[in-house]
């Protein structure tokens, strides 16, 4: 098998899996906001919090 077409696949994989977690984390968000257990705020607010420590960890990295 060549490289470009082994790449190729990883490359699909890896869309498949991002695409399925994106999915997941949207239906869990709906199911929680709509419960009354999130506001879409909060969520919002999260998101932003993780990113930035996210970013934060990164740059403490390099």
């Amino acid at each position: 098998m060549s490289t470009d077409k082994t790449e190729q696949n990883e490359s699909s994989s890896w869309q498949n899996i991002a695409y399925s977690n994106m999915i997941g984390n949207e239906a869990l968000m709906r199911i929680l906001i709509r419960k009354g257990l999130l506001t879409q705020e909060e969520f919002s607010s999260e998101v932003q919090q993780v990113h930035q420590e996210f970013m934060e960890q990164q740059k403490s990295r390099e």
